[in-house]
């Protein structure tokens, strides 16, 4: 498969997706869920995923859960394919050992399914001075999330550094290191989803 299109299905299970293996019938699919307001990023992804592999178009529908007595919607489609085996037997259980092959397309999708953005200093007229930007990787050990921040060290040149969040670790930038990131993937980012920058470029979001 060409190095564009397993950067993206790389970075899709990387972030929000899952890839499912069903022992029964042998296949592998790639299961894709967000909540109902990320409609345009769910849509974005069906159709990426379909010019990718091609084969039927992806259902999206729409579920009613509940968690913890609270009632949300999400949107989720699946779509199997023969390679999704290949990526299922590389990814698990060291998805992070093949994030050389990710491009500025692919970590674009990734920080816009893991990714935030917040302020470190807020002047009184709103105004900020600087922020910082998270990739929520939840890692279970800080020696996984030493590997992610190596990798964007090594091929981006951006410092990103690991931070207890909850009991497992993720990586985050400051503000000059997080003005190269969001340089590379800005091209990338679709347009429900560019408030994820807007410390640094004026959305409308």
């Amino acid at each position: 498969m060409e190095r564009n299109k397993k950067a993206i299905l790389i970075a899709m299970v990387l972030g929000d997706g899952y890839l499912r293996n069903d022992k029964r019938s042998g296949s592998v699919s790639l299961k894709i869920c967000h909540s109902s307001k990320q409609r345009e990023y769910v849509e974005y992804k069906a159709e990426l995923l379909h010019s990718l592999l091609g084969g039927k178009y992806p259902k999206i529908n729409e579920y009613t859960c509940i968690l913890h007595d609270k009632q949300f919607k999400q949107l989720r489609f699946e779509r199997a394919h023969k390679y999704f085996k290949v990526l299922h037997n590389w990814m698990y259980p060291d998805k992070y050992k093949y994030l050389r092959y990710l491009t500025p397309t692919a970590l674009a999708i990734w920080y816009m399914d893991d990714g935030s953005i917040v302020a470190n200093n807020r002047y009184a007229d709103g105004s900020v001075s600087s922020a910082r930007t998270n990739i929520h990787t939840c890692c279970q050990s800080r020696d996984r999330a030493d590997i992610i921040c190596k990798y964007f060290q090594d091929t981006w040149d951006i410092k990103f550094t690991p931070f207890n969040e909850k009991g497992t670790y993720s990586i985050r930038c400051f503000h000059k290191e997080g003005e190269k990131f969001h340089k590379l993937i800005r091209p990338h980012i679709i347009p429900s989803m560019q408030y994820k920058q807007r410390f640094y470029y004026d959305t409308s979001s």
